[in-house]
C-alpha cells in the first residue's frame, strides 16, 4: 500500500526526492533489492549529494555481501 500512495505522489511530482527514496525504503523492505537500488540510483542522479540515497546505496551494498 506505501508503494501504491509513493507512486501517486511520482505521478505530479516525479523528482519528489523524498517520495522516491521512501519508495526504493519500501522495497528494500521486501528484499526486492533492485527496485530498491534503481530507485536510490534515481534519486542519486537528480540530486548526487542526497544523503537518503547515498544511505540506501550504501545499505544494499552491505546486503548484497
Amino acid at each position: 500500500r506505501a508503494i501504491n500512495y509513493y507512486d501517486s505522489v511520482l505521478l505530479i511530482q516525479p523528482e519528489r526526492l523524498e517520495a522516491i527514496c521512501n519508495k526504493a525504503y519500501c522495497y528494500e523492505q521486501l528484499k526486492d533489492y533492485i527496485s530498491a537500488r534503481s530507485l536510490y540510483i534515481k534519486a542519486k542522479a537528480i540530486n548526487p549529494d542526497y544523503e537518503l540515497a547515498i544511505n540506501g546505496l550504501n545499505r544494499l551494498d552491505k546486503y548484497q555481501k
